[in-house]
């Protein structure tokens, strides 16, 4: 049986090396190259800046709860348990969720990293994700629409969302070809191109900015940064102004179901105009740009949603 003291070696090796009936069979991940989060029944770990995870005796963790949730009286944000609600899901400001479907209709899970604040719900630190009202979300993820599509050799439902990326050199494909990679705490900056990543993964969020008489704008969440089309290839962001034709976009009435292709080509066909997409069926890191959108329509790749 595994000490109750630091193990310096991989998480997931920890968890398997642990005996079936052993009581400190509980690996307790810190997520952080900080000192945000600290070990549950530990001391002595939370300040030494490292990325190290502990067993703990996980005798009081609490899982999904045998009865239904209260609702929550107010915005405090209040700790349920762990676990899969999908079949009794949280309440407003309940968690912790791990997806949409932890949370009732009209919710969605908001995960955020540790230390980070979230919408309307208020009274908890650390990094527990919380069920909040989609109608007080701050911006959307945008993700590639799906309905029973076959993407790579499977009719599994595939969640793809966008995030910003940073490249040696622009590239309309694999991101490794362009040298692509996370950019410094995932906060995006003005040149960054936009690539596609599991939607579980991807924090970032996005704002679709409607201007009167003219085409819609993209604006990544907090930032003055807009999607901008350049030479009809690349798609980088640049500093958000409403009178750049290549920031512009054909309307976005549908949200859930659009394509996101210039304004300037608003009225031609599928076989004229193009749409944003990226390679192929999809797969993670693949950059994205703008792509023939009959192209897109046949390997069924043309549309994008928003997504909590």
């Amino acid at each position: 049986m595994l000490p109750k003291e630091w193990i310096h070696t991989r998480p997931r090796l920890v968890m398997f090396m642990l005996p079936f009936n052993s009581v400190y069979k509980s690996c307790f991940w810190t997520h952080t190259h900080t000192h945000t989060l600290a070990c549950k029944g530990c001391i002595g770990a939370e300040y030494d800046g490292s990325v190290v995870d502990y067993c703990f005796d996980d005798g009081n963790r609490q899982g999904p709860p045998t009865n239904p949730p209260q609702a929550n009286n107010g915005r405090t944000a209040k700790y349920i348990g762990d676990g899969d609600f999908s079949g009794n899901p949280l309440s407003e400001c309940q968690g912790d969720c791990d997806t949409n479907a932890d949370c009732k209709p009209g919710l969605f899970c908001w995960q955020r990293d540790p230390g980070e604040s979230m919408p309307y719900c208020t009274g908890e630190s650390g990094g527990i994700d919380y069920c909040v009202p989609t109608s007080e979300s701050p911006g959307v993820k945008l993700r590639m629409y799906w309905d029973n599509y076959f993407w790579q050799e499977t009719y599994e439902e595939a969640f793809w969302c966008m995030t910003c990326t940073e490249c040696d050199t622009p590239t309309v494909g694999d991101g490794w070809e362009g040298g692509c990679k996370d950019p410094p705490g995932k906060k995006c900056q003005e040149g960054h191109l936009i690539w596609i990543q599991r939607c579980r993964d991807v924090r970032k969020r996005f704002d679709i900015v409607q201007n009167s008489g003219s085409g819609d704008q993209i604006k990544v969440h907090g930032t003055n940064l807009c999607f901008s089309n350049r030479e009809n290839r690349f798609l980088e962001l640049r500093p958000c102004n409403k009178n750049t034709s290549n920031q512009l976009w054909a309307p976005m009435n549908n949200r859930g179901k659009f394509e996101i292709r210039p304004w300037v080509q608003r009225n031609l066909s599928s076989k004229q105009a193009l749409c944003l997409s990226q390679l192929h069926h999809p797969k993670a890191t693949e950059v994205l740009s703008m792509k023939e959108c009959w192209l897109n329509i046949h390997y069924e790749t043309n549309y994008w949603m928003e997504w909590y």
